[in-house]
């Protein structure tokens, strides 16, 4: 008899600010979709950027004035869900901490899924099937993901009894995927308060505080307690490793 499980999970994960040598903060950010809404989730998200007029894709680096009403509508409509229909959850790491050459080989790439590593052995529950979609990027290494999803079956086994799985991990384009543009605009516009942009004057900054007053914050640049399910923000301390 097949394995039932509590809960279907989507998640859809985005990156901001890994290759940016003028940035010193990255982020690896996810939307968790219960399977069951992702549908309707996606047919609201479209209907609401139809009645703004805005029918291209949304990327944080393109907010600007033109698209930031749009991309509010957005933001309104994830934080109304409940968190247990859709919660975004990232990573973000601190690049002049990472001691690449110890512990990767000086490989960011590797590095980089390390991080997506600690982030869902973190969010991953029990009783759970996932599916895991990433923004489609070419790497150096044709296994990449697949190699995260071994590691993820091991830690699951262990962890959880193989009382939750890892059903699908790939990479899609982002113009295709609705739910990955969220995962940017999230990712993006907590990679730009990291940063420390603090012209209040751009529609950036503007968009970034907007996400952190659904919250009750002031800005993005936080560190999320763990039991925080709605937008979990997992500022990891690389220097208690060394």
């Amino acid at each position: 008899m097949p394995q039932q499980y509590e809960k279907v999970v989507n998640a859809y994960f985005d990156e901001s600010r890994i290759d940016n040598p003028d940035s010193n903060h990255m982020v690896c950010g996810g939307v968790f979709v219960e399977r069951q809404y992702v549908k309707q989730i996606r047919k609201d998200i479209r209907n609401i950027l139809i009645d703004n007029d805005f029918h291209a894709e949304m990327k944080w680096v393109k907010t600007d004035s033109r698209k930031i009403d749009a991309y509010k509508k957005v933001v309104d409509y994830f934080f109304d869900l409940p968190a247990y229909k859709a919660s975004f959850n990232c990573i973000v790491v601190d690049k002049r901490e990472i001691a690449l050459e110890k512990y990767h080989n000086g490989d960011l790439e590797l590095a980089f899924y390390k991080f997506i590593y600690q982030l869902l052995k973190k969010r991953i529950k029990p009783d759970t099937k996932y599916y895991l979609v990433f923004d489609f990027k070419p790497t150096k290494v044709k296994e990449r993901l697949s190699n995260l999803g071994s590691y993820l079956d091991s830690f699951l086994y262990v962890e959880h009894a193989n009382s939750s799985v890892i059903k699908h991990i790939q990479g899609y384009p982002s113009d295709e995927n609705i739910l990955l543009q969220v995962a940017d605009l999230f990712s993006g516009a907590v990679a730009y308060s990291f940063n420390e942009e603090t012209s209040n004057k751009r529609p950036k900054r503007i968009l970034a505080n907007y996400i952190a007053s659904k919250i009750g914050r002031e800005d993005l640049k936080f560190r999320s307690l763990p039991n925080e399910k709605k937008f979990n923000v997992f500022a990891i301390d690389l220097t208690k490793r060394r």
